[in-house]
């Protein structure tokens, strides 16, 4: 018997399965490496954050009780994952005639432009760090902001810099990440171990990161930015932004929320002589507090 449309849907479901899997794993993914990712398993998922504890208390006697401390939330923020799918539509006689190596191109595009839907997404959530019109910090700005109110105290602080991509920039970076305090202004230092560049900055951060003297400095002095990692974000809209990362934080902060992994699946009908292969996919993203980052706009 030969293997057409009407007798070998699974087979044919299998193939596409297969090559969009392999496809959507081929491109390279900026979320895995940047993003907290998370599963949901609830259709709306909050976050809250509290503040208000001071510094422990030395105990004035062994059985005396605890200090007791007023703690108070800070902020709360709803991730709710939106829902993208697509659909293409194969003719019967490509079964038929075993046209199995156009079929599983079709298979690879199906995984590819999912992958990219998601990549795409996740730039644009790095864009709006400078923005917060979709994306905004806990607090309602931007993470790159001028002005993040203390909610403890009447104190501001700023995580945005006009610094260029230079050892200057670097140390400037690096300084003002370590002034960073807690809504109550105890010290809470980040530490810059990452940065995160558009395509256009990519020869200044080699020679940054790779460079044993300082590119920067005619006196033959050392590079203290050697080894600095850096991530290269090919699809985000930055010409000579650049933000520091705190790795650690990061991965606290930003996040990915996976409601439902990518999956595919098909339908046929013989009656208009086409099979269908179709993709579905849910997710949320949400940025948390923005002590992690210090974003540049030379």
């Amino acid at each position: 018997m030969p293997l057409t449309s009407s007798n070998l849907p699974i087979f044919l479901d299998e193939i596409v399965t297969g090559m969009a899997v392999q496809s959507m794993a081929m491109l390279p993914s900026m979320i895995g490496v940047m993003a907290g990712v998370q599963t949901m398993n609830v259709a709306r998922k909050r976050f809250g954050s509290v503040g208000g504890g001071s510094l422990w208390t030395e105990k004035a006697t062994s059985m005396a009780e605890p200090t007791e401390q007023t703690v108070v939330e800070l902020y709360s923020q709803d991730a709710v994952p939106m829902e993208y799918d697509a659909k293409y539509v194969i003719e019967r006689k490509l079964v038929d005639d075993s046209e199995w190596g156009i079929i599983a191109e079709y298979g690879a595009q199906l995984g590819d432009t999912g992958a990219r839907t998601m990549e795409e997404h996740f730039a644009d959530m790095l864009d709006d760090l400078f923005v917060g019109a979709t994306n905004p910090c806990q607090d309602g700005k931007s993470c790159v902001h001028s002005a993040h109110a203390n909610k403890g105290n009447s104190d501001t602080q700023s995580s945005s810099g006009s610094n260029s991509l230079t050892t200057d920039g670097l140390t400037a970076t690096r300084y003002a990440m370590h002034e960073y305090t807690d809504d109550n202004g105890l010290k809470a230092p980040s530490r810059l171990g990452l940065i995160a560049i558009g395509a256009n900055l990519e020869t200044k951060a080699q020679q940054l990161a790779k460079s044993a003297l300082d590119p920067n400095n005619a006196s033959n002095a050392a590079n203290v930015f050697q080894n600095l990692s850096y991530v290269v974000i090919d699809l985000v809209d930055w010409t000579t932004k650049w933000i520091g990362i705190d790795p650690v934080k990061m991965k606290m902060n930003l996040l990915w929320l996976e409601r439902i992994a990518m999956e595919t699946y098909g339908r046929g009908d013989l009656f208009t002589g086409k099979r269908e292969i179709g993709g579905y996919m849910r997710y949320a993203k949400l940025v948390r507090d923005w002590r992690w980052v210090y974003g540049n706009a030379p």
